[in-house]
């Protein structure tokens, strides 16, 4: 359901056989079993500490202990909607299919049935023969060497209902052999990450695939970032600690309005450069980030994650005009059970290392901070993220610097746990999270002033023998061994997964890149800046471009407009264009002041239909921009304001379409009553 809710689906029907009584109670009380509860006898009051709620609408039919798949699909067709396709799955399955493109998919192609081919996990070693010579061996390749199997998730049209001649009727027999046959069967291929859950095998094999890690060197990346996208930024932090180091390198300070080495131990030294910078926005990523460190130095990782959150925030207190903060945990925060599934961010905070539990301090330190002293502002959020690769970390104790070290020097890199499994996401789309969150803060949206999990799907998890393997097929000269004294070493998180549905549900933010992008853009940054084919700030820029463009954001220039309204209260939009001319905007308000809006308009967003809008004036010089699939349009709050957008695709009046900006539907809250449009 988690799956389906990532892609805006919300609505479900579940089909009940043995023991249905069970999931209708787990329903009935779901946040009774996921929340504190207090119990006051004496009242007869039940008290549930836990006001996040699930979108869901959730229908429970019982289907009977004995019929097959088909039946029960036939039992539930009275309350499908007879004129929508539907998604149908089995509960055995775990997957990161991409629900929306795979409805897309299906309407595309007007069949009556699409199902989902996958490639199972390898089971058996394969062997080339000729004849009773064996010429070649794969070890458990996927699909046992080519094998593509009924995944489980399909989308069906409801006439497929007309099919299934009875409650015996298994869906996979005649229904889908029939139509197969009548050519009204069509398959969507997926090639991420696909796992029965049948056996205990499986169950075992699902639940040791979660953990993760965190990186230091993400300011100077989130520095460069911010510098491209036009702000004004100011550094606080200790000088580098390795020799190489990003910050040098990529000439992190040019791209700075102004820098301060500091420690956020000194609370006068921060106070100060803070308020001479007089921000709009604070990222505080400063931290002691490595497990084994804080074991050799307790108490110097508490006084830096615990008491300089404390002092970034009693900074914040005075810092006039400050508007949003962003402060960025971990992963490891969370009091880890081993359990399989991912963290919510309403789960308990703990840590059995001294790091892990200086950033669950940290979390409840924010939270304190948030109730008693920013009720009023500015706006206060957490992101825990965790296990980020990139260039520019030379950090010790870290996979990929270790082993570009290795590598270099000729020598083996020694490794602890080669089948420890992990997680992994590329630097920038952490910090892409970050600047989403903070740009919700920013604009003044207090449902955004809480905790939030950042981290890839499960198709991203990989054992760091499966990184080691997929590194060597960009360094061929990486070679490792495993550490004989690993097993006498300090204890470390084992299985640790987030569930960042809540992210992508609310904040429409995912990951940008899959694992092998991820991995091949790291792998890149280091090989050209030996090679020296390019500097490390222009490596940054590059990839930073590439981020965005992946994202859905790239930024080519074809066509500047201008746009005049001599009236307060104009209204004007709200206009898109269809595929393929789709635009891009850059929207800037160059005389006066307007509101701007975006409306979401792609199928199967989370926040179809939504809109968001800025205050955008030639006095503040901000800007918005409008990504493909938004209608735009805005209302002058003055007389004689006027606008220039930049858009990546020239108009085309053929594709042009608009929707009325007072239509009830959308109900957008234009600052001027009966507007003139």
């Amino acid at each position: 359901m988690k799956i389906y809710a990532a892609h805006g689906i919300n609505d479900f029907i579940i089909c009940l056989g043995y023991k249905g009584y069970v999931i209708k109670e787990y329903f009935a009380n779901y946040f009774l079993h996921m929340s504190d509860v207090t119990f006051d006898m004496s009242k007869n009051e039940v008290t549930v500490h836990e006001r996040h709620a699930e979108p869901w609408r959730i229908t429970l039919v019982d289907t009977g202990e004995q019929s097959m798949t088909g039946g029960r699909l036939k039992r539930v067709a009275a309350y499908l909607d007879p004129n929508e396709p539907f998604c149908f799955t089995y509960g055995d399955g775990v997957s990161d299919v991409d629900i929306t493109s795979k409805i897309a998919f299906h309407r595309a192609h007007g069949k009556m049935a699409t199902v989902t081919a996958v490639q199972p996990p390898g089971r058996y070693g394969m062997l080339q023969r000729d004849g009773n010579r064996v010429t070649g061996f794969t070890e458990k390749p996927p699909g046992d060497g080519g094998t593509w199997i009924n995944g489980g998730f399909f989308v069906l049209n409801p006439a497929v209902i007309e099919y299934i001649a009875g409650e015996d009727t298994h869906w996979e027999g005649e229904p889908m052999n029939r139509l197969a046959e009548m050519g009204e069967l069509s398959t969507f291929e997926h090639q991420g990450f696909w796992q029965p859950m049948d056996t205990l095998r499986d169950k075992n094999s699902l639940e040791a695939m979660w953990q993760s890690g965190s990186a230091p060197w993400k300011k100077c990346w989130l520095a460069l970032w911010l510098r491209q996208l036009g702000a004004d930024v100011t550094g606080f932090s200790l000088a580098p600690e390795t020799n190489p180091n990003l910050f040098t390198l990529a000439e992190v300070e040019s791209a700075m309005a102004g820098h301060t080495l500091g420690d956020i131990r000194d609370a006068d030294g921060l106070r100060a450069a803070m308020t001479a910078a007089r921000p709009d926005v604070v990222f505080h990523l400063a931290a002691q980030p490595l497990v084994r460190a804080s074991y050799q130095d307790p108490a110097g990782t508490y006084a830096t994650n615990v008491m300089g959150t404390v002092n970034v925030l009693e900074a914040a207190r005075v810092c006039a005009g400050l508007s949003a903060i962003v402060v960025a945990t971990t992963d490891k925060c969370y009091d880890n059970r081993e359990w399989a599934w991912g963290y919510r961010e309403t789960d308990a905070l703990g840590g059995h290392d001294p790091y892990s539990a200086s950033k669950a301090c940290a979390e409840l330190v924010a939270a304190s901070y948030r109730r008693a002293f920013f009720a009023n502002g500015p706006l206060l959020a957490t992101g825990r993220a965790g296990n980020v690769i990139g260039g520019g970390d030379w950090s010790e104790d870290r996979l990929i610097p270790d082993a570009e070290r290795a590598m270099r020097a000729g020598t083996p890199l020694v490794i602890r746990s080669p089948h420890a499994t992990r997680p992994w996401q590329h630097v920038l789309d952490c910090l892409h999270g970050y600047l989403v969150l903070a740009q919700r803060l920013l604009a003044g949206d207090a449902s955004c002033a809480t905790a939030w999990n950042f981290g890839p799907d499960s198709a991203a998890t990989r054992t760091v023998e499966q990184v080691l393997q997929g590194l060597q097929q960009h360094w061929p000269a990486l070679i490792w061994q495993l550490d004989a004294h690993a097993a006498a070493g300090r204890h470390e998180a084992g299985m640790l997964h987030l569930d960042a549905s809540r992210a992508r549900q609310h904040l429409g933010w995912q990951t940008a890149w899959q694992f092998e992008t991820a991995l091949e853009q790291t792998a890149a940054w280091y090989r050209h800046l030996h090679e020296k084919t390019a500097s490390a700030r222009a490596l940054c820029d590059q990839q930073i471009d590439h981020e965005l463009a992946a994202a859905g954001f790239d930024r080519p220039i074809a066509q500047i407009n201008h746009s005049y309204s001599a009236k307060r209260g104009t209204v004007r939009g709200l206009h898109f264009q269809y595929p393929p001319h789709a635009e891009i905007k850059l929207v800037s308000c160059v005389r006066g002041r307007v509101f701007d809006v975006a409306v979401d308009l792609r199928a199967g967003s989370p926040t179809f239909l939504q809109w968001h809008a800025v205050e955008l004036s030639a006095e503040r010089h901000n800007s918005l921009l409008v990504p493909r699939g938004f209608a735009h349009g805005f209302q002058a709050l003055e007389d004689d304001c006027e606008l220039l957008y930049l858009t990546s695709t020239p108009y085309a009046q053929a594709a042009e379409d608009g929707l009325n900006p007072t239509d009830s539907r959308l109900a957008i809250a234009h600052r001027v009553a009966s507007p003139e449009s």
